[in-house]
């Protein structure tokens, strides 16, 4: 979904799954603000290639229960674009 970088989402996967053998589960992007994040530990958001980025796609309450995740322990791991959000 936007604005992420198709490939970079897929090889991030293929990376994860089979290099290193790590479950993966994709959460959409306009899902992330209902999605319940307290079941993981971190969150990859791969590089965003389209558009205003993550800012442009997530609602003020979305990036609000990030934040809250991050706070309460969870990880984000940005890739290329994705770091400027």
């Amino acid at each position: 979904d936007d604005p992420v970088a198709a490939g970079s989402a897929g090889h991030t996967r293929y990376v994860l799954e089979r290099q290193f053998g790590m479950p993966v589960t994709v959460i959409r992007t306009r899902q992330l603000g209902s999605a319940d994040l307290s079941r993981f530990h971190a969150l990859i958001l791969p590089d965003s290639g389209f558009g205003g980025g993550y800012g442009a796609v997530l609602t003020a309450p979305a990036v609000q229960r990030l934040k809250t995740w991050v706070a309460s322990g969870g990880t984000v791991i940005a890739i290329g674009g994705a770091v400027s959000f």
